[in-house]
């Protein structure tokens, strides 16, 4: 079994005053952790597993320890004596969305050498946290091989291991997408990125898969089905089905295996698993599975190649994205005649320097003769975080000839 941190809250002691009631007045700004904090989701993400030799830990505190529950006006609802991690866990995962926790500081923080140190405030204790992860995470996602990097020499991480460096397209004859009924007539535009959560950014790992399928599509799901606004509950974690995959080495995954997690296992909130561009390593608990199971999709298909422009716009129409592995050269992203960050037909030399990667398909555009696809690099990427592929990729995934040949792969999946 590989090596998986385990955040294990052992001892929590406060030092100035050992408050039993703590007044609303006594309550500081920078001692609230709210609920779309990075820090309160490495709290809520602590494992309620027994420690052995195939874990490591990480962080120390000593239990019992005393929580307080605010509301959104700062004022303490309720207070909680923890004995043990499961305590812990259930006390955040229960929190109302409305409400935040507090911690009185300095607090006795224990590193795994048995170092101890004063925390005074939140934010030293998420970068303790965040220090000590990453000391104990595999650091081999610094690798060019999941890596693309701009005209402009800037490096973003790629992802996909399911892409060929060739221009060569692949589908699983096993499970292709067929009667698909395609209308006479279709809108000569249209786009789901309003339906979408906000654009992310997947960091220095090789996850662009699961932020495509995971992060993108599983949430658009979701809240296509429940009608709920976005938010850390209902968000899902690209961590979720890419730890579980990678298990510590943070490199490339492909998109069946991806999709293979969601139809089995399913997926979870970002509050409840959060990514972390500098660790793979931590594995999802039986809560976490448990949650996950509500958020599965039925099954997938793949798009053979064949009638590609007509599908994809059916399915979009369909409120249906479709998720693709691409190709990248250095004509990715550049700005074409129409003002758009835009990968324009081109000759493609697969010998060069080039990467692959996964993003979702979610709008398309007639008049720019292009489909629209979500990156996941973050807002201040392309136009803010989006790319406009054209269409002569899609067209020319059966053209052997073809000099412009991108698309590697083009995969439907069904919410359950």
């Amino acid at each position: 079994m590989k090596n998986k941190i385990v955040l294990i809250l052992i001892c929590f002691t406060v030092i100035s005053c050992g408050y039993d009631k703590i007044e609303n007045e006594q309550i500081l700004e920078t001692n609230i952790v709210y609920q779309d904090e990075e820090l309160f989701s490495l709290l809520l993400n602590v494992q309620n597993e027994i420690l052995d030799n195939n874990q490591l830990s990480c962080i120390r505190f000593l239990y019992p320890v005393k929580i307080y529950e605010l509301d959104q006006n700062r004022n303490v609802k309720t207070s909680k004596h923890i004995e043990n991690n499961n305590d812990l866990y259930n006390f955040l995962i229960h929190l109302p969305i409305n409400s935040n926790i507090y911690f009185n500081f300095p607090l006795n923080y224990i590193f795994p050498n048995g170092t101890i140190i004063e925390i005074n405030n939140k934010a030293d204790l998420l970068l303790c946290i965040k220090g000590c992860v990453a000391q104990q995470t595999p650091q081999t996602y610094e690798t060019q091989t999941y890596q693309f990097i701009t005209q402009n020499a800037e490096v973003y991480f790629t992802g996909s291991n399911e892409c060929n460096t060739n221009g060569d397209y692949n589908f699983n004859t096993d499970k292709l997408l067929d009667n698909l009924i395609i209308p006479n007539t279709l809108p000569s535009s249209f786009d789901l990125s309003p339906l979408l959560p906000p654009v992310g950014n997947q960091g220095r790992q090789g996850s662009c898969t699961s932020w495509a399928i995971t992060y993108y599509l599983k949430s658009f799901q979701e809240q296509i089905e429940t009608g709920l606004p976005y938010s850390e509950h209902n968000i899902m974690s690209p961590a979720y089905s890419y730890n579980q995959l990678t298990q510590g080495i943070c490199e490339g995954t492909s998109i069946t295996a991806t999709l293979e997690i969601l139809k089995e296992k399913g997926a979870v909130s970002m509050q409840s698993f959060p990514y972390l561009d500098y660790s793979c390593n931590i594995q999802p608990n039986s809560f976490q599975n448990t949650e996950a199971s509500a958020n599965k999709i039925s099954d997938y298909k793949y798009l053979s190649g064949s009638n590609m422009l007509l599908e994809m716009k059916t399915l979009l129409n369909e409120q249906k994205p479709i998720i693709i592995s691409a190709y990248l050269d250095s004509q990715f992203g550049i700005v074409d005649q129409f003002g758009l960050s835009a990968y324009r037909e081109h000759p493609v030399d697969y010998s060069s320097s080039g990467s692959c990667h996964a993003m979702l398909v979610i709008g398309y555009s007639d008049n720019y003769n292009a489909f629209k696809v979500v990156n996941s690099w973050g807002e201040d990427w392309g136009d803010d975080g989006f790319v406009w592929i054209d269409y002569a990729a899609f067209v020319n995934v059966t053209n052997t000839n073809a000099d412009f040949k991108v698309i590697s792969n083009a995969v439907v999946a069904f919410d359950e």
